[in-house]
């Protein structure tokens, strides 16, 4: 995970812990987007916000999961 800049566990029930997105920045360094905000707090705003299924497209995403 060296690399992962961008992660989204905001439906995710570890989201609901005290102080995880502290823990999870500090875990991964070069993570620069939790849940759609910065390490500063800020809500950042993806290109392709307008897409529900993102950069991948919804046949895309399903390609990048399997």
């Amino acid at each position: 995970m060296k690399q992962l800049k961008t992660l989204d566990l905001g439906n995710n029930d570890v989201a609901n812990a005290k102080g995880y997105k502290e823990h999870v920045f500090q875990l991964i360094p070069s993570l620069t987007v939790l849940d759609g905000y910065n390490k500063n707090g800020e809500e950042v705003f993806s290109e392709s916000d307008d897409d529900e299924y993102g950069a991948y497209g919804e046949e895309g995403e399903a390609d990048y999961d399997n």
